[in-house]
């Protein structure tokens, strides 16, 4: 027991029994208490040793200090509840580490107090040496000194049980002896029974000549009682330090080596995929010295791909934490040719050739054939440059030949109107960022009247070997105007598909757009060679519409 708890003590008892009272604190006494001096988080750094009796593991108490009124002298004294306890973290020679496992009365602060059950027995106990004094004003001291004296300190709780028994000394009349009973009774006891306590005494002694004093007392502690009880406090978390650069040279070990804070870990691992791919490849992270993890992707992911990767680590409590990136949004790693070595032509080049026939309502009206359909059949050459603006450039072909009339005119006699364009293009796909792409082309043909030319314009969402979105439109003398928009994915890597709707204002039907909707589905057979085959219905109204079918080959290497 503290040299202020026992002079507590001493104060009560001088009050209650009204005497005169000292006393000589043992000198192991402050050994057994300690102060906290420094909160950090869950972890409190207290003033008691190896001297205290503290067992790393073992759980103390922890009490808050409050001043109180005394309700018959009006004087302040300090007073103290628990809040619950700490487990002994680490036990040092002078200072040790507590931690806060469970949620507490009131979050802990500097300057609480932590009581080790442990401690060693006083050698020489405290004694009293005097009797204690008058409670009132005006009272006559009477010396008192107890026949015999316990070889220790009582317990703190014994002591305020102990307490009211003494309110009975001669020269206290009843009001006194009530509200001295009610005071002692509070001591040691949290915020909210001394409120149940006090309340219950104004209740009952509604004019005592205390009761302003135990109002204003009462109005003190409500302001602790009122406050919330603190949320459990979440475990914490370990932070990390230190990551993969975002770019290494081919053939570079990619190392991971983490500085890791905040919380202890049993250890972790790391997860790497190369882009687009679906899994991860997973490789443990090993503890190295402490504080530190350790880990390296495999050298089969390090390509000039690239390749993308996150981290986690492992709590005590057994929760994985990701520290760097996420398996939703992992952190990628360009990997770059080493110095002299030659750019890897693989994955750059492209040929992609594809044919379409589409019926636009040929039928028979009247005694005549009418005619209304096109074929278009191109191909292109496609080389990835990948530097930072030109991402490629496409040189093709193409063949249009169509038949048709306006809608006008399939009721009279005029045959159908042929028309057949042959013509080249050159397109630059450039990159302003690597999610969109910005194609351009320029066409120029021949037709039966002379030189045609054109041009088209495409924007892509997405990267060009995965899933994308393209919107565009094309503009060809003598073949028409078009506006599109396709959906390229892979619901599988072997079967890329496309979806794909469009406008289309053939010249030859001028002020007839038609309506066109496409749907086509690819086998990869191998990795340099995709076929397909797709579907369409064009349709201008309700009785001018028909199918139309297509294939296309793709070389890649």
């Amino acid at each position: 027991m503290t040299r202020r708890r026992w002079g507590l003590h001493l104060a009560v008892a001088m009050v209650a029994a009204g005497g005169t009272v000292s006393a000589q604190p043992a000198p192991e006494a402050a050994r057994r208490e300690g102060t906290v001096v420094r909160v950090d988080g869950d972890l409190l750094v207290v003033d008691l040793g190896r001297d205290s009796g503290l067992v790393e593991g073992e759980r103390v108490p922890v009490l808050r200090p409050i001043t109180v009124r005394h309700p018959i002298t009006g004087q302040s004294l300090r007073d103290r509840f628990p809040l619950g306890t700490l487990q002994v973290y680490n036990v040092g020679g002078a200072l040790s580490v507590l931690r806060r496992t469970e949620a507490l009365l009131r979050p802990p602060a500097v300057g609480d107090r932590v009581v080790s059950p442990n401690a060693p027995e006083p050698t020489e106990p405290a004694r009293p040496t005097s009797a204690v004094a008058m409670a009132t004003a005006g009272a006559t001291p009477r010396p008192a000194r107890p026949t015999q004296q316990p070889a220790t300190p009582p317990p703190i709780a014994a002591t305020w049980e102990q307490a009211p028994a003494q309110s009975a000394a001669p020269g206290v009349d009843a009001e006194e002896r009530a509200v001295l009973t009610v005071f002692l009774s509070t001591l040691g006891q949290r915020p909210a029974d001394r409120v149940a306590r006090w309340t219950a005494y104004l209740r009952e002694h509604r004019e005592s000549p205390w009761a302003e004093r135990v109002r204003a007392e009462l109005a003190s502690l409500l302001h602790f009682a009122a406050e919330p009880p603190p949320r459990p406090a979440a475990p914490p978390a370990p932070t990390a330090r230190g990551a993969l650069a975002t770019s290494l040279r081919l053939g570079d070990p990619a190392r991971v080596a983490l500085q890791v804070a905040g919380a202890p870990v049993l250890g972790g691992r790391i997860s790497a995929r190369r882009p687009g791919a679906e899994r991860y490849v997973t490789v443990t992270l090993v503890r190295d010295g402490d504080g530190f993890v350790r880990g390296e992707v495999p050298q089969s992911l390090v390509t000039l791909e690239g390749f993308e990767y996150f981290v986690e680590l492992d709590t005590e409590g057994g929760t994985a934490v990701s520290v760097v990136g996420t398996a939703e949004s992992p952190r990628t790693v360009l990997v770059e040719p080493g110095p002299g070595d030659a750019p890897d032509p693989r994955g750059r080049t492209r040929i992609d050739l594809r044919a379409d026939f589409a019926d636009v309502g040929s039928r028979t009206i009247g005694s005549r054939y009418v005619a209304q359909r096109f074929v278009l059949v191109e191909g292109d050459f496609l080389q990835r440059l990948d530097s930072r603006v030109l991402y490629g450039y496409r040189v093709g072909f193409g063949v249009y030949s169509g038949e048709g009339l306006p809608l006008s005119q399939l009721a009279g006699d005029l045959a159908a109107q042929p028309s057949t364009v042959v013509y080249g293009y050159h397109e630059l796909e450039f990159s302003p960022s690597g999610f969109v792409h910005v194609i351009a082309r320029v066409q120029v043909g021949v037709h039966r009247g002379g030189l045609v030319g054109g041009a088209q314009a495409r924007l892509r969402i997405g990267e060009e070997r995965r899933t994308n979105l393209v919107l565009g439109g094309d503009v060809l003398t003598e073949v028409g105007q078009k506006a599109f928009f396709a959906l390229n994915f892979q619901p599988h890597p072997a079967v890329p598909m496309l979806a794909q709707g469009e406008v289309f204002n053939q010249s030859i039907a001028s002020g007839d757009p038609m309506f066109r909707v496409v749907a086509q589905v690819g086998w990869r057979a191998t990795r340099w060679l995709t076929l397909a085959a797709r579907g369409s219905y064009q349709l201008r109204n309700i009785q001018n519409g028909g199918f139309g079918a297509g294939l296309s080959t793709t070389f890649d290497w």
